[in-house]
């Protein structure tokens, strides 16, 4: 069951990590390399339900590396390095003066260091405390409105609890995000729930949140930015994702496969679909 647990739990979409009340184990460990895909797109949640088309096509691209280490059977230290590809393309009306120019912009997005401390555990329920920081570490170029990252530190503790069985697990997580650099705070919160479908193949759901809260300046973000709705500070999301994972594909490595979506504000009204390969010893 551990074993099950632990692949299921720690190694999804690097947008949702290590967000169970499971720890990994002591000398335990995961690392794994996903690519996440927005594609072209021309038009953004405006909040509501309601869309706004966006001047220019854009599209969002990640490669990110995330490493998962047990210090002992309760401490568990999380890394997780996003490589964003963001671009802005073709007008998507003739306009004669455009607020935004072509172009594309790759960089660093923010990278993200977290503890987690799982101090109970009896039967089938656990749960624990999470502490993560996300550091300032995007780039940006105001003329294309393009961004690869938040330009804020933010720490989030949450609490997350969960239920287990040798054949399914569910949990849920709350937190509560502190930005700095006049950004809006914001609650990250959600649940997820996993079987096993074969030997090695397991079928996840996760419903997840970010909801901003009213304290930031409404005008930290630049109007090519806004424009863009890449990363701004206004940025929430209600969304599900739906992944398999397929273990022992070879050895120790496996691979991972989902689909996600959803609505809120200044996001792609697109699916992103991301696929990866983990390993584990």
């Amino acid at each position: 069951m551990k074993r099950f647990l632990l692949f299921c739990l720690l190694l999804v979409p690097i947008t949702i990590y290590a967000q169970s009340p499971w720890a990994s184990g002591k000398g335990k460990g995961y690392g794994q390399v996903l690519y996440t895909s927005i594609p072209t797109y021309s038009t953004l949640f405006a909040g509501n339900g309601n869309t706004i088309n966006t001047e220019r096509e854009l599209s969002d691209r990640t490669v990110s590396a995330y490493l998962d280490f047990g210090i002992n059977d309760k401490v568990t230290f999380s890394l997780n390095i996003p490589y964003v590809f963001v671009k802005s393309g073709s007008l998507t009306e003739e306009t004669l003066n455009p607020l935004t120019q072509e172009g594309s912009l790759n960089g660093l997005g923010n990278i993200s260091l977290a503890a987690k401390y799982s101090f109970y555990k009896k039967r089938n329920f656990a749960a624990g405390v999470i502490f993560q920081g996300d550091l300032p570490t995007r780039s940006f170029d105001n003329q294309t409105g393009l961004s690869t990252g938040v330009d804020a530190f933010t720490f989030i503790p949450k609490l997350t609890a969960g239920l287990s069985n040798d054949d399914w697990f569910v949990y849920g997580y709350f937190g509560y995000g502190i930005r700095t650099s006049n950004y809006h705070h914001i609650l990250n919160y959600g649940i997820e729930g996993g079987l096993k479908a074969a030997e090695n193949v397991s079928l996840i759901l996760n419903i997840n949140a970010i909801n901003r809260l009213d304290n930031g300046d409404p005008l930290v973000d630049s109007e090519t930015n806004l424009a863009t709705g890449f990363y701004t500070s206004i940025q929430e999301y209600n969304a599900f994702l739906i992944k398999l994972l397929v273990e022992r594909i070879s050895g120790n490595l496996g691979a991972l496969v989902s689909l996600g979506g959803g609505s809120g504000n200044s996001v792609a009204a697109s699916p992103a679909i991301s696929i990866g390969l983990f390993y584990k010893w």
